[in-house]
């Protein structure tokens, strides 16, 4: 269980999550899973069960050549889904995969599959000067407090987005057993 989020502006995507996976049936955890990387020129991350996260990427850094584009590497990510359901049933997957980069149209979007929207891929545009994220987390929802943090805002500087995403994990940390204060974070530009 963790927290991992995404955040694009036109101009970049930011992708963080902690690094604790637990063993669900006897609570021990461990603090060495990064969830988040880049995989060619997107940047991909997941959320739910460590091992099938971890294959997920491992699949994406493999097969995602320089210049892919956002779509492809979502087609990646559910042909993994569509092999590991013939194997696994479907409602024992509980995964969240992201996905951040150019479309096919050259614009920053965001896409997400997800166990939450029954694996639908979901594409989230970026508005014009705007920001936007997607996240899944385990026992605490950190988006409530992403809203207050990004309120009033104009502008989205890198730096000042690495700031809050840091201060969410330290936030969701102190609230959720499942979530480690240590991060790691990828940043594709």
């Amino acid at each position: 269980m963790t927290v991992t989020a995404v955040f694009a502006t036109e101009d970049y995507a930011l992708g963080i999550s902690d690094l604790r996976r637990t063993h669900m049936e006897t609570g021990e955890h461990f603090d060495d899973a990064p969830k988040v990387c880049r995989a060619g020129d997107c940047l991909a991350g997941y959320s739910g069960h460590w091992a099938f996260g971890t294959r997920a990427l491992e699949i994406l850094k493999r097969e995602l050549q320089p210049g892919s584009h956002l779509e492809k590497a979502a087609a990646i990510g559910q042909a993994y889904l569509d092999e590991l359901w013939k194997h696994v049933p479907r409602d024992e997957t509980d995964l969240t995969l992201f996905f951040a980069g150019r479309d096919e149209g050259g614009r920053m979007a965001i896409i997400d599959i997800s166990t939450h929207t029954d694996y639908q891929a979901m594409k989230t545009e970026i508005p014009p000067g705007g920001i936007q994220w997607r996240y899944a987390f385990a026992d605490y929802d950190p988006g409530p407090w992403l809203e207050r943090q990004f309120k009033g805002a104009q502008d989205f500087p890198l730096p000042w987005v690495r700031r809050v995403a840091k201060k969410m994990i330290k936030q969701a940390a102190k609230l959720d057993k499942y979530v480690s204060k240590e991060c790691r974070i990828v940043v594709l530009e």
